[in-house]
């Protein structure tokens, strides 16, 4: 069972009405209101930085994210272009056009504006990847996400059913 599927039935959403329309960020936003109630998780974090030669920016700056099994996470909206990188597992994500389940190793592109909820259905290893003029990891989040003020990086909720 998707993400998708899981917070739909949560929200008294009609399944069969739903895979009719598009995951609209109310929907997305929603999830995140349910997730925000739930006890949260920690999710290890490593950062690595590369020096390029580039006009945009003079490091590439990779984010490196353990995702467990049986966490949905929701992140913050994004600002910039980037690639995603599920480097192993099988991850759902749900975003405002809709649901896709992936098996790494695979890349994506993010777009700017893109918010998403993820579901691991098992371990997953999770890396983006930002062209940077910045070396502090939270200066680079605070550029290139769109947050509330006071709010962490991320929603993450684990153990139980959603």
């Amino acid at each position: 069972m998707s993400i998708h599927e899981i917070t739909t039935s949560r929200l008294g959403i009609d399944p069969q009405r739903e895979r009719q329309m598009s995951f609209n960020r109310d929907k997305v936003m929603e999830v995140q209101d349910y997730l925000a109630s739930m006890p949260q998780v920690e999710l290890p974090v490593m950062h690595h930085f590369s020096k390029i030669e580039c006009e945009k920016a003079d490091k590439i700056y990779l984010r490196m994210v353990f995702h467990p099994g049986g966490v949905a996470v929701v992140g913050f909206e994004h600002l910039d272009e980037h690639l995603f990188i599920l480097a192993a597992g099988l991850l759902t994500i749900t975003t405002e056009d809709g649901d896709v389940t992936l098996r790494g190793p695979c890349v994506m592109n993010t777009k700017p504006g893109m918010k998403r909820v993820a579901y691991a259905h098992e371990d997953c290893v999770v890396m983006t990847v930002h062209a940077t003029d910045l070396s502090d990891p939270d200066a680079i989040m605070d550029s290139i996400l769109k947050r509330e003020p006071g709010s962490p990086h991320r929603l993450a909720f684990g153990g139980g059913e959603l």
